[in-house]
C-alpha cells in the first residue's frame, strides 16, 4: 500500500510516532508524512522534519488551513489519489 499522504500522531498507544515516521520513511523515502499531534516541544518537531516529515500541524487547527494544506500536498495530475486509513493502538 502506497498511500499518496499519511497523516501520523506522534502520541501512539503502543508504538513511538518519531520512530514510526522513520521507519516508514527508511522503507518508502517519497513518502509524504504530515505531523498532527499535540503541541510539542521544538526539539521534537526538528526531530520530524529531520526524519523525513513535510509538515508539523498541531492541534486544535482551523480546518480551513488543514484542507488547503492537504490539497496542496496532493495536487497533482493524478485523477484518483491512494486513500488507505492506517490506525496503530
Amino acid at each position: 500500500m502506497k498511500p499518496d499522504l499519511l497523516l501520523l500522531d506522534l502520541v501512539l498507544s503502543k508504538y513511538d510516532g518519531v520512530s514510526v515516521l522513520k521507519t516508514i520513511k527508511k522503507s518508502h523515502p517519497e513518502s509524504k508524512i504530515i505531523i498532527v499531534s499535540l503541541p510539542t516541544d521544538k526539539k521534537l518537531i526538528d526531530e520530524c522534519y529531520n526524519s523525513g516529515a513535510i509538515q508539523c500541524i498541531t492541534i486544535p487547527y482551523k480546518l480551513k488551513d488543514f484542507v488547503t494544506l492537504v490539497t496542496s500536498i496532493c495536487n497533482s495530475p493524478k485523477t484518483s489519489p491512494k486513500v488507505a486509513p492506517v490506525i496503530f493502538e
